[in-house]
């Protein structure tokens, strides 16, 4: 056990899912972010290819680590501002993946053309999917979002027909969830009081990779599902053309609260390893174009808060989202990893 500038951790020197003992990729990374104190080595596995930090902090301090973390800005704006932006995303939601929207007319020819030639553009269709974290609306039912935050996500989902329920260990972004939008939202599993078989989703959008026992969490999550429901894992890609790019200035690194930043087979091997299934996992390359921004303010100024950047950097990490996501097509290197997961068998 250690103190990192009064951040209690513990020496991890091994690999969680196989035990291998990590060999240093970058020296003392301060939390360039949030400005938490302490320099961390991150480790990388020699076999799975996942990075974490070293030393960990230990669970009870973990808390401490978001005390001025994003989910406490007051801007609790649903959606983007652009109204064009809206209205696409919206006929392409309602024709391509099963939802219904009253104030469209999804199956008159016109709409339906239009929402298949939206989808047909690889990077928006990706954005799109995205915005429902690749739920179709026809299994609609039961949703617990883990990791809620303000509950934008959950308010979306509800407006397209979900039962929805969230958990949010951070207390001041789960009173907005509940104050602001009317969501249940719990600040620990045990508060929902969940029986087992009961959820037909879990979604878990940039959650994992900050969860401290992550196989364990998985496991007791999944007893929630019931047979044929799915859990929804979206998470940083520790082998993204980002990553290869930025280096320890990548957006994706983010210690000491990205405990576990994995490969895409070390999040096949950690699901498996908690008693599901993998239904389906890709690479997409949706976020590439704020992970562009971010990384290089990161690299020009070593520590950046998060918010609105210039115009300048906002072109270039669209171009680079599309460089991405072609790229992504030749060699595997999306920003993002997508798991789709079922409980037990196959």
């Amino acid at each position: 056990m250690c103190a990192n500038n009064h951040v209690r951790c513990q020496e991890s020197p091994s690999c969680l899912l196989c035990g291998t003992r990590g060999v240093i990729y970058y020296r003392q990374i301060p939390d360039r972010l949030f400005g938490v104190p302490g320099h961390w080595d991150v480790l990388r596995c020699p076999q799975c290819g996942m990075l974490w930090p070293n030393p960990l902090p230990l669970p009870d301090y973990i808390p401490k680590l978001y005390t001025h973390y994003y989910t406490h800005n007051a801007d609790t704006r649903l959606d983007s501002p652009n109204r064009f932006w809206r209205l696409i995303k919206k006929i392409s939601i309602c024709t391509q993946m099963g939802y219904e929207c009253n104030e469209l007319s999804s199956n008159s020819l016109v709409t339906r053309l239009l929402g298949r030639l939206i989808f047909m553009i690889g990077p928006l269709r990706e954005v799109i999917e995205n915005s429902v974290l690749y739920l179709n609306g026809t299994k609609r039912g039961k949703l617990l979002d883990i990791g809620c935050g303000q509950g934008r996500f959950l308010v979306r989902m509800r407006d397209l027909g979900w039962q929805v329920i969230g958990i949010e260990p951070d207390p001041i972004a789960a009173a907005i969830a509940r104050e602001r939008f009317g969501l249940e939202v719990f600040t620990t599993p045990e508060e929902t009081c969940l029986p087992d078989n009961v959820l037909d989703a879990i979604t878990m959008d940039h959650v994992i990779e900050h969860i401290y026992d992550p196989i364990s969490s998985l496991r007791r999550y999944a007893r929630l599902l019931k047979p044929g429901g799915e859990m929804i894992l979206v998470t940083p890609n520790a082998e993204s053309l980002g990553h290869r790019i930025f280096r320890d200035t990548w957006r994706g690194i983010e210690v000491p609260r990205h405990l576990h930043i994995f490969t895409e087979r070390a999040l096949v091997q950690c699901v498996r390893e908690a008693g599901l299934h993998v239904k389906e996992v890709r690479l997409v390359a949706q976020s590439a174009r704020y992970i562009w921004p971010l990384s290089r303010l990161i690299a020009q100024q070593s520590r950046v808060p998060i918010g609105d950047y210039s115009w300048a950097l906002t072109a270039e990490g669209r171009v680079f989202w599309i460089v991405e996501y072609l790229a992504n097509k030749v060699y595997p290197c999306g920003e993002e990893i997508v798991l789709i997961a079922g409980r037990g068998g196959r």
